[in-house]
């Protein structure tokens, strides 16, 4: 069955996953957002390498230096990849999947950030716990099984909150040491070949960078600290040589929204206004070009 879903950004009427029938797509549009097997968990995993990189607002050059690792797809990052914003407040780097107190934190956020509550208020800290149950047990499925390439989890850290360890080793010193206290946010970057997402892109495009499952602490929202990770994710997807990057957010979350367009992401489709009455909250698919590569 076709069904009008949503509209481009030149204003014209487009059916998504026509192949797919209408009651699978809202189920997908329900999950969109949701740290869950059908969507946050799906596509990739990060190495467990911690990275460097320049800071916020360099350029990435497709570096031919050290990188994590090995990789058939040419998409690497340099060894110690991180990303500190200019005002030195946060520094953007890879989860550490040996850490299970980090792996705890990042879970919490996503569970506060896209846990819905139920209209039967007295069963939603049941259904909280059990929804906090499922993003861990995906995010530990992420880490194990998805190659490198694919899937870069990044977590962004309080500098202010870093523990300085006295090192002798080599030289070193004043070494700072992560801690999961200090981390107070999370981004997903992958790179997917879904024909929902693809169907939305220049023709013929077989894979594309795509940003998802962002959360921030409670205590640190409005302090520039998505702005940061969302930076950190778009030099990810520089670092990968890969030309755009791409995005969903619900079109009634304006502060998200207001972000993306600042950064220099555009909306290129629309979901029906009329998703709304079937309680699937309308998304924008957002994309955003990078002139360097």
């Amino acid at each position: 069955m076709r069904s009008y879903l949503g509209t481009t950004a030149e204003g014209h009427k487009v059916t998504l996953c026509r192949s797919i029938p209408l009651s699978s797509r809202l189920i997908k549009c329900v999950n969109a957002h949701q740290v869950s097997a059908r969507r946050i968990a799906s596509p990739v995993l990060p190495p467990r390498h911690k990275l460097a990189a320049p800071a916020i607002g360099g350029a990435a050059v497709c570096s031919s230096a050290a990188t994590t690792g090995t990789s058939t797809s040419g998409r690497t990052l340099p060894v110690n990849f991180q990303v500190t914003s200019p005002d030195g407040k946060w520094r953007v780097r890879l989860i550490d999947r040996s850490n299970p107190a980090e792996i705890a934190a990042v879970v919490r956020m996503q569970t506060d950030g896209f846990h819905e509550p139920n209209v039967l208020f007295f069963l939603d800290s049941t259904f909280k716990r059990f929804f906090a149950a499922e993003v861990l047990s995906e995010m530990n499925k992420k880490l194990k099984y998805n190659p490198e390439d694919r899937f870069v989890c990044l977590v962004v850290e309080d500098v202010s909150k870093l523990k300085d360890t006295h090192i002798n080793d080599g030289g070193r010193e004043n070494e700072s040491r992560h801690t999961a206290d200090a981390v107070v946010g999370v981004v997903e970057v992958s790179y997917i070949d879904e024909k929902e997402v693809l169907s939305s892109l220049e023709p013929g495009r077989t894979g594309v960078t795509y940003i998802q499952s962002m959360a921030v602490d409670l205590s640190r929202r409005r302090q520039g600290v998505a702005a940061a990770m969302l930076t950190a994710a778009e030099q990810v997807a520089m670092e990968w040589c890969q030309p755009l990057a791409v995005l969903h957010v619900y079109q009634d979350n304006e502060s998200a929204v207001k972000l993306y367009k600042k950064q220099g992401f555009e909306i290129i489709f629309q979901d029906a206004p009329w998703l709304a009455k079937l309680a699937v909250r309308p998304r924008f698919f957002m994309r955003k070009n990078f002139k360097n590569i």
